[in-house]
């Protein structure tokens, strides 16, 4: 092995190693540029001393196999691998950072943005697992993140390193026998014992990173990996909200399930537990507000007691003098009250208060658990500064945590409405109006996929405009604020040059990654010239401009830093198809 790698190398005679930036038992990751393609990437380097067993080398060439098996928004890319002088190599997208890396920066994460971080992988798992193939390894540091620029965008998760996925129904052979393969510390039971793997192990080692997002540890530890793999397979599990006590207590029910130690008892997907989870977080708050107001229903009015002590004074005891009600300090200015009446003489003896007091006091206290309620439905705590996780904002989004949540809250419900699977769910996301005849219209309709392109929140009101995903069908959601909850209150298809818009700049999209019905994307004259026209590798573009018109449509996509290419569309049979390239 004559080639050194360092800073500098080119490898393949097309990536050059500009900087280390990982590494582990299995090799190092550098930041690299794409001489070919003029953008950077990142380049995994087989540690040599493994590179010798054909063992390691079958494991590190399957990440690649089995990554592009799976053409996915949140499975890290892989454009290339291969073999220079000894050197075994895997060329794929660069991201900024990982989920460990940003929980050791930041600690635990908001509710919101975990459950959007956690979505996002439990989306990509599922492809897989429908696909038959196990991931066996998730864990913080196999989900590489984009962080969000601004609150008011979420997180990018990527999930990496297939290198020891196996296919369900065979066995690739890539571990010897009785060998614990993995990280202890999401493990599943089964996966601790030895036993054949499923996609819902993958689920149990999703819900292990879940809590370890939610309280910054992961569930279980111990002093060796053996204790670890023990819990896992024995101990109570954990709650979640025993360690945040902040977080929502129905939050222990869905992670316990996600950690059953029987596989049959888990969720049926992974997204199912996020969409539990989620509906917990989202649920806290009006739990908290109910009972709170229930507490203070059921206590004694301040006042009655000091009443009946001084009404019934003891024989031959001096006259006990009221102790004032101690005064509740309403979360948010009240009105001013009345002046107050003029006091009543008071009697020569007995102590004797108004007879009204007690009731009035006790009105007080009602009107201050009402006060109290409201603030918590609407997220408050009356200081008017952001109160973090649970807040729901009442007015217009103003940036911040109360922008990203209403956005969130508004694609959850649209997305909510279009996976549901019967009318009662679906019809639940509804304004009244709106769901009149909703059960009828839905007798007969199967869930849809979505890609959302666009969210737009002002006040109570919101827009989002979504793609269905099969048939590319552009469809714009109109939803309002009731009660605390975003519900659907009209449901069209957007303006057509909106629509047409996004249609050319999806066909460009899919076209640029290779889709795999890449050629199937160009107009009849130019699917001859496919092959000379079809990215050598996957391209990330960067749209500069968009236009359609009825028939025809224009993109500019860059993919460099300084190149780009124009794309000419034509509609030929009511569907978008690329008819030059320049």
């Amino acid at each position: 092995m004559a080639k050194r790698v360092e800073k500098g190398t080119v490898l393949g005679d097309r990536f050059r190693l500009d900087e280390l930036i990982g590494g582990g038992g299995m090799g190092s990751v550098y930041a690299a540029y794409d001489l070919d393609q003029g953008y950077r990437v990142a380049v995994k380097v087989l540690n040599p001393r493994l590179a010798r067993r054909t063992e390691f080398r079958e494991r590190f060439l399957s990440e690649s196999r089995m990554a592009t098996s799976i053409p996915h928004p949140h499975i890290l890319t892989v454009f290339d691998h291969g073999e220079d002088d000894g050197w075994h190599y895997l060329a794929m997208r660069l991201v900024e950072t990982d989920l460990a890396t940003l929980l050791s920066r930041e600690g635990r994460l908001d509710p919101t943005r975990a459950l959007n971080l956690a979505d996002q992988v439990a989306w990509a798992l599922d492809v897989a697992h429908a696909q038959g193939l196990v991931h066996r390894d998730v864990k913080p540091e196999n989900v590489l993140v984009t962080p969000r620029r601004t609150l008011d965008e979420p997180d990018q998760a990527y999930l990496c390193d297939f290198g020891i996925a196996k296919l369900e129904s065979a066995d690739l052979g890539l571990t010897r026998t009785g060998a614990f393969i993995g990280t202890v510390n999401y493990a599943s039971p089964e996966h601790a014992a030895g036993e054949k793997l499923d996609g819902r192990s993958d689920q149990y080692s999703l819900a292990c990173v879940l809590f370890e997002c939610l309280t910054g540890d992961p569930p279980f530890t111990a002093r060796d990996s053996d204790g670890v793999l023990a819990a896992h397979q024995g101990e109570e599990r954990p709650r979640v909200s025993a360690r945040s006590p902040e977080l929502p207590a129905g939050l222990d029910a869905v992670l316990a399930r996600g950690l059953a130690c029987d596989r049959e008892d888990r969720f049926p997907t992974c997204r199912e537990l996020v969409a539990a989870a989620r509906r917990e977080v989202r649920a806290a708050p009006a739990a908290r507000a109910a009972a709170l107001a229930q507490t203070v229903a059921e206590a004694p009015p301040a006042g009655l007691a000091t009443e009946a002590a001084t009404t019934a004074p003891l024989a031959g005891a001096a006259p006990t003098p009221a102790t004032p009600a101690t005064p509740v300090t309403p979360a948010r200015p009240a009105p001013s009250p009345p002046p107050p009446l003029a006091p009543e003489p008071s009697p020569a003896r007995g102590g004797r208060r108004h007879p009204l007091l007690p009731a009035a006091l006790a009105l007080v206290a009602l009107v201050t658990a009402g006060v109290l309620a409201a603030v918590l439905l609407s997220g408050g705590d009356g200081s008017g500064g952001d109160t973090g996780t649970f807040r729901r904002p009442t007015t217009a989004p103003r940036g911040g945590e109360d922008r990203e949540a209403a956005a969130d809250a508004v694609r959850q419900t649209v997305l909510a409405y279009a996976a549901a699977e019967g009318e009662k769910q679906a019809c639940a996301t509804l304004t009244k109006d709106e769901a009149t005849g909703c059960d009828t219209e839905y007798e007969s309709a199967q869930p849809a996929a979505y890609t959302v392109r666009r969210v737009e929140v002002a006040d109570d009101q919101a827009t989002v405009k979504v793609l269905q995903t099969k048939w590319q069908d552009p469809i714009e959601f109109s939803l309002v604020r009731e009660g605390g909850r975003w519900l659907i209150d009209d449901i069209d298809s957007f303006g057509w040059k909106d629509a047409e818009a996004i249609q050319v700049a999806t066909t460009v999209e899919r076209f640029g990654h290779r889709d795999a019905g890449a050629c199937g994307l160009l107009s009849r004259a130019a699917t001859g010239q496919c092959r000379r026209l079809l990215p050598r590798r996957p391209v990330a573009y960067d749209l500069q401009s968009v236009s359609a018109s009825s028939d025809t449509g224009s993109v500019t996509a860059k993919y460099n830093a300084t190149d780009s290419d124009d794309y000419s569309l034509v509609q030929e049979l009511g569907e978008w198809k690329i008819s030059e390239i320049t």
